[in-house]
């Protein structure tokens, strides 16, 4: 049974004709008459009562139309109500994303958009990496910002930026022993302050020294800590050392609050992501916002 047959059964009923009916949907005769015996032999009754003079409804066809009408009712309605959702320029946007692009670059971004496009709401999740992934997969948030990808079947990344990860200290007591760049051995001996896991930071860490043959666990970690500044706050008390992203730091580094450093292979550039699924919801809002980030980081990229 389908929506087809549904509309040419309450034609036929209308019309009280399988020639007309035909007629006026565009269908050959055969057709219809195929679409009205189809639903008799689904349904396992007879819909109609033909006769030479006229075709009127069976009792069972009185009972059936009034089901049939409801159902193409709501069908085109749904068609309404689809349209309207794949073209309404209003909407919401449900966002998540980890630290440094929450903090660093959305708030730009989402004020650029909301000038561009004042009558779309957004809501923005602060979370890491890690857990913006899980969002999408579940559906929860349409679009995330991510310091970091995870091989997930259905996600979509797209880079749009880039920074680099840098070794934090109390001061300047703690030095290379050759050069300017800490070498990963030295990095061994130093305590650690770490990110905690699902965060981009330290997945970007633990990839730079599996590349090495490292373990993250050969670090002298001393604390796992979710938040950059508590961190910041703790190496400036002279607690540990972190390795953090260069931009979350960057006033605390201005004012010598701590000291930065560059480690060999860990203080690489790297990629922030605009991630979404594949099979995301197709909205008006949402296919706006996403040319909108593109075409976004593509002009700050000409800067």
């Amino acid at each position: 049974m389908d929506i087809k047959q549904l509309v040419t059964f309450i034609e036929v009923a209308k019309q009280k004709s399988f020639t007309r009916t035909a007629e006026l949907l565009f269908l050959t005769q055969p057709t219809v008459s195929n679409h009205v015996k189809s639903l008799e032999q689904e349904l396992g009754v007879h819909l109609f009562i033909r006769s030479k003079k006229q075709i009127t409804l069976t009792n069972a066809g009185l009972l059936f139309h009034k089901y049939a009408k409801n159902i193409v009712s709501q069908y085109e309605q749904m068609q309404v109500e689809m349209e309207k959702y794949t073209e309404d320029q209003d909407g919401h946007l449900r966002l998540f994303a980890s630290s440094v692009p929450i903090r660093h670059f959305l708030p730009t971004l989402m004020q650029k958009f909301h000038e561009a496009h004042p009558h779309v709401t957004f809501s923005i999740t602060d979370t890491d990496s890690r857990m913006v992934v899980d969002n999408l997969l579940m559906g929860d948030t349409d679009f995330g910002f991510t310091g970091a990808r995870y091989s997930s079947a259905g996600l979509k990344y797209k880079p749009v930026f880039q920074d680099q990860l840098v070794l934090i200290t109390q001061n300047d007591s703690i030095q290379p022993e050759d050069g300017d760049v800490f070498k990963v051995e030295e990095l061994l001996k130093l305590p650690i302050i770490s990110r905690a896991e699902g965060s981009g930071t330290r997945k970007t860490v633990e990839r730079s020294l599996q590349k090495l043959g490292i373990p993250l666990k050969d670090l002298n970690i001393i604390a796992f800590v979710d938040d950059t500044k508590s961190i910041v706050e703790m190496v400036s008390r002279g607690l540990g050392n972190a390795i953090v992203s260069n931009l979350e730091v960057k006033n605390e580094i201005a004012s010598k609050q701590i000291v930065a450093h560059k480690v060999e292979e860990i203080s690489n550039p790297r990629d922030f992501y605009f991630v979404y699924h594949e099979n995301q919801k197709n909205s008006a809002v949402n296919r706006m916002f996403s040319g909108f980030v593109r075409q976004y980081f593509e002009d700050e990229g000409k800067r």
